[in-house]
């Protein structure tokens, strides 16, 4: 299944693209930059949970990230 706190909407679905590693790659980067893990929670369901959602904030709202880089990283983590 992967790790939870990495998996993309899609693959929650059963519906696994070729975008998963894109996503995966995004949430590494989001990480890098601010120091937190947009999706993990306090336990693997509410993770899973956070996946399918995908409601992660932009890298500016959670650090002292240009906003230029947001475009980026949340194109990376879009929802398809």
């Amino acid at each position: 299944m992967g790790t939870p706190g990495y998996m993309p909407p899609e693959a929650g679905m059963n519906d696994p693209d070729a975008r998963t590693d894109v996503f995966a790659l995004g949430l590494v980067l989001y990480e890098l930059l601010t120091g937190v893990r947009p999706l993990k929670r306090d336990n693997e369901l509410a993770t899973l949970q956070a996946a399918l959602e995908c409601d992660i904030a932009p890298p500016s709202a959670v650090a002292n990230i240009p906003k230029e880089v947001d475009r980026i990283v949340m194109r990376a983590l879009a929802k398809t």
